[in-house]
């Protein structure tokens, strides 16, 4: 499901339409697959500005991301660190 050349789509998609919990939780994943997908390819030149709208998003509905917070905080924190 995860498609990095449809990052912003799927963005937009989340910021534009009302969704169950458990809906807007899987487009997260989607959402945030897809980023790292795109990250990887490195071939973007938004990574910045794409990060910021996903960010923007999750903590818009913070409560429903906790654990996608979490996850990402432990990922991205050098150990011993946390």
């Amino acid at each position: 499901m995860a498609d990095s050349s449809k990052v912003n789509e799927f963005i937009t998609y989340y910021e534009n339409n009302k969704f169950n919990n458990k809906e807007k939780f899987m487009l997260m994943i989607v959402i945030i697959s897809s980023f790292d997908d795109y990250l990887s390819e490195g071939i973007g030149t938004e990574e910045i500005r794409i990060w910021n709208r996903i960010k923007q998003n999750i903590l818009k509905d913070d409560k429903l991301h906790t654990t996608t917070l979490y996850t990402i905080r432990q990922e991205f924190t050098p150990r011993g660190e946390v």
